[in-house]
């Protein structure tokens, strides 16, 4: 958690091979955001305090989120899974986040598996 350029790369590599994801995030267990995918301004070290943010520290396990407005003003679920050091104690969680508004694979998915009918 303390290596800003190491964090910054892994959410990179992530969103890179989960195309499913618009966003990809670390944050700690204060909530501050320590790495972000794509990269915005103003949002590395923004500080949330969502419920959101709250349920997912206090869940500790994989965990999705209602739907809600992001700080960056999307409408998104996360998903999220904790990070833990060597001790088991939360450090805080990595996660991706899906526009609900935006396409992306999600939404093409159930497009083309839903019609009318089903």
């Amino acid at each position: 958690m303390k290596n800003a350029d190491t964090l910054q790369k892994e959410v990179e590599r992530i969103r890179q091979i989960g195309h499913r994801f618009n966003s990809v995030s670390v944050i700690d267990k204060q909530g501050y955001i320590r790495a972000f995918s794509p990269l915005q301004p103003g949002v590395i070290d923004a500080r949330l305090t969502s419920s959101s943010h709250a349920a997912t520290v206090q869940a500790n396990t994989f965990f999705i989120s209602q739907p809600y407005v992001s700080l960056i003003g999307k409408l998104i679920v996360y998903i999220s899974v904790p990070i833990h050091n060597a001790e088991g104690e939360q450090l805080g969680y990595v996660g991706g986040s899906i526009y609900l508004n935006n396409r992306n694979a999600t939404n093409e998915f159930m497009n083309s598996q839903f019609d009318d009918d089903n």
